[in-house]
């Protein structure tokens, strides 16, 4: 008796491949002088301010 070879067929990869890393460089200003004022998370209450119990 002969024996037959069966092939493997594969379908096609449906899924995308990864993307290739693109170094990116900043385009805006960093140091913004108002900037410095918006990261002040020290908010001042006052004593009698009941909204954290």
């Amino acid at each position: 008796m002969e024996k037959e070879e069966k092939k493997i067929k594969y379908i096609e990869n449906p899924l995308p491949l990864p993307k290739k890393h693109v170094k990116r460089t900043l385009e805006f200003k960093y140091n913004d002088p108002q900037a410095e004022l918006l990261d002040d998370f020290d908010v001042k209450i006052s004593d009698d301010d009941d909204f954290d119990i």
